[in-house]
C-alpha cells in the first residue's frame, strides 16, 4: 500500500492539537493525557492502512520512544505522589524544564522529517 501523505498531515497536526492542551501543573490531568500522544504516534507506524517510508517509519518510532520516555517520567512523578494536593509548582517547572520540551522536539522533529521528505522545505 502506498504512503498516505495526507493521513501522516493528520496525525502530525493531532499531536500538535493534544500538546497544546497539556496541562502543566495538574499531574492527574496530565497523566491522563499521556496515552492520547501515545496513540496517535502508534497510528502512524500500525494498521492496514499505514505504510510509510522506511525514512518516515524510523522518524515515527523515535518519536513514539520520546513519547514513552515522556510518560515514563510522569509515571515516576505520580509514583513520587506529586499527584497530591500543595506539588502543583513542582510539576509545573518539571513539566515546563523536562517533559513539555522532549514532547516538542519529538512531535516537531517527526514533522521536519516528514516535511524534508514530502518536500515541503
Amino acid at each position: 500500500m502506498a504512503y498516505n501523505k495526507r493521513f501522516v498531515a493528520s496525525k502530525i497536526a493531532k499531536l500538535e492539537k493534544l500538546r497544546g492542551l497539556l496541562y502543566m501543573d495538574d499531574l492527574s490531568k496530565l497523566y491522563d493525557q499521556m496515552p492520547d500522544l501515545q496513540q496517535q504516534a502508534e497510528a502512524l507506524l500500525s494498521g492496514w492502512y499505514v505504510t510509510l517510508p522506511e525514512v518516515l517509519e524510523d522518524a515515527a518510532h523515535a518519536m513514539k520512544e520520546e513519547l514513552d520516555e515522556a510518560t515514563y517520567e510522569v509515571q515516576e512523578m505520580v509514583d513520587k505522589g506529586w499527584a497530591d494536593e500543595g506539588y502543583e509548582d513542582r510539576v509545573y517547572k518539571q513539566v515546563e524544564d523536562r517533559i513539555l520540551p522532549q514532547i516538542e522536539d519529538a512531535i516537531d522533529t517527526f514533522e521536519r522529517e516528514f516535511k524534508d521528505y514530502s518536500g515541503e522545505r
